[in-house]
């Protein structure tokens, strides 16, 4: 007698095929089934579902979930990558604002709790990745300040939960993923007072990869004394560097700059801004990083003494990527080059791409610039990308012939750069 045909008797390849069609709360109603028809629905489509996770830190139900999924060892274990997303602050009156303190002391006990869990069940003993992101992020205008409060609540948020509960993770994303989105200078400082930086230490000591996008603090009237200081400039500044020595393994730094005062002149800014805007050169001179094979620097403001100084601490480099880097005035990018071509042996992948001295460089090597310029002599590229032995080959540039035309090239160029390194002259 033919047996009936039955769901348990589907193969795991068909299975499999069936369960791409259904969404989760679909697939959990067919693992209740039978335990055969659970054990072949609960294979690659669906735990995929749980190596990606995104919750809102704003929402108290997603954040409840996370704990509920957090508590199954068999789901706890598959995570990868968790991402954080808040949404841009209120800007309403007292009252509310009073409401969104005490909803994010709620969201903080929940989102530890969470993460304590995934530190207890997980069977890596870490969690991979944590990424934060701000929803609605994207374009720079009026609503840059509630994006830039929202920010420094999902970093202050997910740091003090991340430091109390202890959880080792492997990779940072604070931001670097998003565009128009940066963390304001002065919210690294004001976490690090926040929080017992040694249980910070148990979380970051592993970190492998930190992507971070930075900007100046937000200036809000009335201005302290001390806010309008040098000091407070260099207190921000330190309290990075601090926080990039709780990270002793990073084989992978991204640092991003995103110029909120970019059509001010320097003497415009004030001395706490001109100290943020050069943040990197601090961590030039105080940072170590010893196990750094790749590094990406963009948007960044430095000086070429700076430059070099990062150039000797990071001498077994593999992967170096530079846009839009300003060296001001009095540098100059040729010491640069000659040290990386004479003195980083490991070197096997070069992106140059607008890199400033007191103007714009054009590289002497294949290719054509960005936009055309006036002028009988053809410019050479303003970026090269070099990889293998050619990495470490000399690197040779000259300033423009000619100027610039308008053309839609040259619009094309200056609408990229503001999207992406925020408001400028350009």
């Amino acid at each position: 007698m033919t047996s009936q045909p039955s769901l348990g008797g589907i193969s795991m390849d068909v299975m499999e095929c069936i369960v791409t069609f259904l969404d989760l709360s679909e697939i959990c109603s067919l693992r209740l089934v039978a335990r055969e028809v659970s054990e072949k629905a609960s294979q690659g489509v669906f735990k995929r579902h749980f190596r990606t996770k995104k919750v809102q830190l704003t929402i108290k139900p997603h954040l409840e979930r996370a704990i509920s999924i957090a508590q199954q060892r068999r789901y706890a274990t598959l995570l990868e990558h968790l991402t954080l997303v808040s949404l841009p602050t209120s800007t309403l009156g007292p009252d509310s604002q009073r409401g969104e303190h005490e909803q994010g002391s709620a969201c903080l006990e929940l989102l530890h709790r969470a993460l304590e869990l995934f530190c207890l069940n997980s069977a890596r003993g870490c969690l991979p990745t944590i990424a934060l992101v701000i929803e609605g992020a994207g374009e720079d205008g009026p609503n840059r300040p509630r994006i830039w409060d929202a920010a420094a609540s999902c970093f202050n948020i997910t740091m003090l939960a991340l430091g109390s509960s202890k959880l080792p993770i492997e990779a940072l994303d604070i931001f670097g993923s998003v565009r128009c989105c940066s963390l304001a200078c002065d919210q690294v400082a004001a976490m690090l007072a926040k929080i017992d930086i040694s249980i910070l230490t148990e979380s970051l000591r592993g970190l492998k990869q930190l992507y971070m996008s930075l900007a100046y603090h937000e200036r809000r009237e009335p201005e302290s004394e001390y806010t309008k200081s040098l000091a407070f400039g260099q207190a921000n500044t330190s309290a990075i560097c601090r926080f990039l020595e709780l990270c002793p393994a990073l084989r992978d730094l991204q640092l991003h700059w995103y110029n909120t005062y970019g059509s001010h002149s320097e003497d415009a800014l004030t001395d706490p801004l001109k100290e943020e805007k050069s943040f990197f050169d601090r961590i030039a001179r105080s940072g170590r990083f010893p196990s750094l094979h790749r590094c990406t620097l963009k948007g960044i403001y430095t000086s070429e003494a700076a430059l070099l100084s990062f150039s000797r601490q990071v001498q077994h480099l593999h992967h170096l990527d530079m846009d839009e880097i300003h060296l001001g005035t009095s540098g100059m990018f040729r010491p640069f080059f000659e040290y990386l071509a004479q003195d980083m042996p490991e070197l096997e992948y070069l992106h140059l791409d607008n890199l400033w001295e007191e103007r714009l460089i054009y590289f002497d090597a294949p290719g054509k610039s960005h936009f055309p310029h006036s002028g009988r002599r053809s410019n050479g590229p303003n970026t090269i990308t070099r990889t293998g032995a050619d990495a470490r080959k000399p690197i040779r540039y000259q300033f423009s012939h000619g100027v610039a035309l308008g053309s839609p090239q040259a619009s094309n160029w200056a609408r990229k750069l503001r999207r992406q390194y925020g408001p400028s002259k350009y």
